[in-house]
């Protein structure tokens, strides 16, 4: 009893990160709804988002660490490989909004009038969008991952 409080508590912090980067994922999306984007929030979001995404890694991390059920659980688990896929994928895509933002900030500070391009804000929200879809397939592979073997 007393081994499964930590784990109780790890899994949980593990899905309130999961919904705060779903939150902050949405913000992006409507913030870059708005005119004028708000260039200087939109970046301060994606850090946010970036910290949020590490701690879901660290804290994912201590939870195979701490499970019950082993690491061989794990390895073996092809719902656990692609949750990882996908989280890197996730990782991957959002480099490019997080290098536009900077370089909207970058821009906005020399003008401050200064706002993005339609067909860059349009790139930035379609990645988004997929990040988000690739998150919906994580909590999918996250349900056949417990369940595993099905």
């Amino acid at each position: 009893m007393a081994g499964s409080i930590p784990v109780l508590i790890l899994a949980s912090v593990h899905h309130v990160l999961f919904l705060g980067l779903i939150v902050m994922m949405a913000t992006q999306l409507a913030l870059l709804r708005v005119k004028p984007v708000p260039v200087v929030r939109l970046a301060k979001l994606d850090q946010g988002y970036g910290l949020t995404a590490g701690l879901i890694l660290i804290v994912g991390l201590a939870r195979i660490l701490h499970a019950e059920k082993g690491w061989a659980y794990y390895q073996s688990n092809p719902f656990f490989w692609g949750k990882m896929a996908a989280f890197g994928l996730i990782a991957m895509l959002s480099i490019v909004p997080t290098v536009s933002y900077l370089g909207w900030r970058k821009q906005l500070a020399h003008d401050p009038v200064w706002q993005p391009r339609g067909t860059d804000i349009r790139r930035a929200h379609g990645i988004v969008v997929i990040e988000m879809v690739l998150v919906g397939a994580i909590m999918i592979m996250a349900a056949g991952m417990a369940r595993w073997p099905l």
